[in-house]
């Protein structure tokens, strides 16, 4: 056990490579500016955002998302200055508008240590894009610790967002939020969108799915030059132009489409001239994908067919986020609290795809061939040894230490996780499973929005 932290860092490199480049993108100044930015009304007393952010990460790497457990484990430490108390009040007073940002400029601060290696190849004929995937996130599985919520039968949904995937990285690059987890994720769109394109430049491409197939959407994300590929609402009106030459073929698995040019209308929004895909699928109600791109010989059918198809791997995202970075155990149990780990297992999630990238360019190998959850599972064991033999005070103080001392972080981490290698982080391939599906329980489905019911508690203001 004489062992030093210097050389036992050295035997854990992947937790030196995370917490280096975390510490680059996110250094206890930048993070108390950025708070200081964005606070609004709250303020800092016993506890200041760094540390806030030190010991939520604490609790989602290394004891599964419960923070009780790491405040236990972190008493009498610089990163623990008060109560368990207020710790829980500062993430219950989090602002929206903060976790929303923290999300957006994180993945600006990794982008520059990404890779050149995509995880997802773009279409030939959509490579000039900046292709974006947004969808629905309701943060689950809230905890009935408010007086309000305990009486109340079902389950609590702490929030709801609309989170933006950039497809080709596969990072998450923006998120728009509301504490009701009823409201309808369309009326996030233009909250969404503006403030993704202060960050990306266009020319943008953006794909949804059938909820955001009407012409209100359409007209928001073809603002700015834009483009979009949507799933055709069912309730929206589109009627081909007969002067229109109608095209049809087949995709990759022979199944028949039709492409046809045309007019999209509604009552509120007017018209619109587009395109409109139908892929027939046998045994399936068919796809009708509309478009703003009309020129098909420069966007041929197929290329947009399976860029729509690759609109699934945001949902397989939220799978990782969820299972992976413990988002169903949620630290909070108010929707801002809640609505704040949202965005830090997001912004998790880019830092360890970051670390994917790195590791499968240093192996030649496809990211997607690296296993998130297999990465995160030596990660885990890794800082609990660290935590297990050095107090937390002694092992961030010799990291900075180490981060002083290198001159070029991205060189080192390419190093490091190359000497790290394992046959381990590799993914295994998929299994068919053939478990019949789960039957509905009487009673079980329910669910409520704990804002909405803190917001029937309060008792009317006096006139």
């Amino acid at each position: 056990m004489g062992m030093d932290v210097h050389a036992l860092l050295d035997k854990v490199p992947l937790a030196e490579a995370v917490w280096l480049l975390w510490n680059e993108a996110f250094s206890d100044k930048d993070l108390n500016n950025f708070y200081e930015s964005l606070r609004g009304r709250c303020y800092e007393r016993l506890f200041s955002f760094s540390e806030i952010v030190h010991l939520v990460s604490d609790a989602l790497c290394q004891h599964d998302g419960r923070g009780a457990q790491t405040l236990n484990r972190q008493d009498s430490t610089e990163q623990l200055p008060g109560s368990a108390q207020a710790f829980y009040g500062k993430l219950r007073r989090m602002p929206i508008t903060l976790s929303e940002a923290f999300l957006s400029e994180g993945v600006n601060r990794l982008r520059p240590f990404l890779p050149k290696r995509l995880l997802v190849e773009a279409p030939a004929s959509l490579r000039d894009f900046y292709i974006l995937v947004f969808d629905g996130k309701t943060f689950k599985h809230a905890a009935k610790r408010l007086k309000p919520v305990r009486a109340h039968a079902g389950k609590g949904l702490g929030g709801r967002a609309l989170v933006a995937l950039e497809m080709t990285t596969g990072l998450l690059v923006g998120m728009a939020a509301d504490p009701d987890a009823h409201v309808n994720e369309a009326l996030l769109v233009p909250k969404l969108l503006p403030a993704v394109r202060k960050h990306i430049s266009g020319p943008r491409l953006w794909v949804a799915d059938r909820q955001f197939g009407d012409l209100a959407q359409v007209r928001r994300c073809t603002e700015d030059g834009d483009h979009c590929a949507l799933r055709l609402h069912k309730k929206s009106r589109f009627t081909p132009d007969p002067e229109q030459t109608v095209h049809s073929g087949v995709d990759h698995l022979g199944r028949k489409w039709v492409d046809e040019i045309g007019t999209l209308s509604s009552t509120r929004q007017g018209s619109m001239r587009m395109r409109r895909i139908t892929l027939f699928r046998d045994g399936q109600p068919f796809l009708e994908i509309v478009t703003s791109l009309v020129d098909a010989d420069s966007y041929p059918a197929n290329d947009l067919l399976a860029l729509y198809k690759n609109r699934w791997g945001i949902e397989q995202v939220f799978q990782q986020v969820s299972d992976v970075f413990h988002l169903t155990h949620l630290i909070g149990s108010t929707p801002n609290a809640i609505i704040f780990q949202g965005a830090f297992c997001m912004t998790l999630y880019n830092l360890l795809l970051v670390v994917r990238a790195i590791v499968a360019d240093t192996q030649d190998r496809q990211v997607s061939s690296i296993s998130t959850f297999n990465l995160c599972y030596d990660l885990n064991r890794e800082l609990v040894v660290l935590h297990h033999l050095f107090s937390p005070d002694r092992i961030v103080k010799s990291l900075r230490r180490r981060a002083a001392s290198i001159s070029d972080l991205r060189a080192y981490l390419y190093d490091s996780l190359r000497r790290a290698w394992t046959d381990r982080w590799i993914k295994s391939k998929p299994k068919k499973r053939h478990l019949p599906p789960p039957k509905h329980k009487r009673g079980e489905a329910g669910h409520f929005s704990i804002h909405r019911v803190l917001l029937e508690s309060k008792e009317p203001e006096d006139v």
